[in-house]
């Protein structure tokens, strides 16, 4: 890749986190702050951050900063958190301790850095299957999407992606031990990593390119998830102990599978029923649009764009499997992982471009909106 392509990118990233700053300098004077998670008085009051800056650490971050700062034991719930982004804030502490550097200090850095890197991989990827104007609208749209704020959050999700865009590039090059070692640290940041494995195995059989070798290479990928399972069965008797934790969370989450039909039914009856209208109502309506728009898009989009199919098999993987808990909670930032919905929507604005404006003027209100309610913590996803 060029490397004015490369500055460009980190250009436009920095920009972007920037913007997002100094919304979340502003919220405060627009909403009162009311964080409804665990640890805040504990970890943000002692950081000696200002609030625009700690809030971007806010509900999971803080569940991030105990596992790096205090491990899996002693604590409830968090052992839903998969351990390679905490084990890397834990490592750059170590690096970093003679700055004096801030566990959320730290934590934004691994995540800001981690964005860069999967805005590269992503560029060159959409780059090499379409164009060059269709790669930068397409990182357009993943950076203005309403919920990309977590992109730049103390969360998991720019790191994730920078995995899944490395296997996808890796695969595209013949490159089977990076593949295998992307899928590993997929695996083992979050469980929807695991889709990798049969996204590619699926793409080696319709190429027709299965070999033994090569699908040993994906198989290993397995190992991020299996070795945080063994951890689980070791410490707490129950390798599945991710997935038991998740109803401690509330928001109807289940430990039995509970099919999409029926979440969209429930979400439906919530919207009928659920009073009064404030802002967590505003998160049921989101969750639940972000739910049905983007399968419905992501269906559409298999039939207009010629994308591996590895790349849609994995997006509707990563976005089915959460729903499988029996909610749509977090589904406006989990739909973040479905990669194709960027390049699709993309493709359409670069297409129509009147569409172009009705979409970013509302993608970026609500991104404004979403990024100031969960800096002063409002549940947004």
């Amino acid at each position: 890749m060029p490397k004015q392509w490369w500055v460009r990118i980190c250009l436009l990233v920095l920009v972007w986190r920037v913007c997002l700053f100094g919304i979340g300098g502003i919220a405060d004077h627009l909403f009162s702050y009311a964080p409804s998670f665990p640890y805040a008085d504990v970890y943000f009051e002692s950081s000696n951050l200002p609030r625009w800056l700690y809030s971007w650490a806010n509900f999971d971050g803080v569940h991030y900063i105990t596992i790096a700062l205090k491990g899996y034991k002693g604590y409830g719930l968090i052992q839903a958190f998969f351990p390679l982004y905490p084990y890397l804030i834990l490592h750059s502490i170590e690096v970093a301790t003679s700055y004096h550097l801030n566990t959320i200090l730290l934590g934004l850095l691994v995540s800001n850095a981690a964005l860069i890197g999967a805005a590269l991989f992503f560029f060159d990827l959409v780059r090499k299957q379409f164009s060059e104007k269709t790669a930068w609208m397409s990182i357009f749209v993943m950076l203005l999407f309403p919920t990309s704020f977590f992109f730049g959050a103390m969360y998991t999700e720019s790191l994730f992606l920078l995995f899944v865009f490395a296997t996808f590039w890796a695969a595209q090059r013949q490159k089977w031990f990076m593949v295998t070692l992307m899928i590993i640290a997929a695996s083992a940041t979050r469980l929807v990593g695991i889709m990798l494995v049969p996204a590619l195995l699926i793409e080696l059989w319709q190429q027709k390119q299965f070999t033994p070798t090569k699908a040993a290479y994906i198989l290993s990928g397995s190992f991020g998830l299996i070795g945080f399972m063994a951890y689980l069965f070791k410490v707490f008797d129950d390798p599945l102990y991710f997935l038991h934790v998740q109803p401690g969370f509330g928001a109807g989450r289940s430990e039995t599978i509970v099919l999409y039909p029926q979440v969209l039914w429930r979400a439906l009856k919530i919207l009928n029923t659920a009073r009064p209208i404030n802002w967590k109502y505003f998160s049921y309506v989101e969750e639940t649009l972000a739910s049905t728009a983007s399968l419905f898009l992501m269906f559409v989009g298999i039939d207009l764009l010629k994308l591996p199919w590895s790349w849609w098999i994995f997006s509707l993987g990563a976005f089915l499997l959460p729903t499988l808990s029996g909610t749509f909670s977090s589904m406006p930032r989990y739909v973040l992982a479905c990669f194709p919905l960027f390049i699709f929507l993309a493709a359409v604005v670069e297409k129509y471009p009147k569409l172009a404006v009705v979409w970013y003027g509302v993608s970026l209100a609500l991104l404004v909106m979403n990024t100031m309610l969960f800096i002063q913590g409002y549940w947004v996803a």
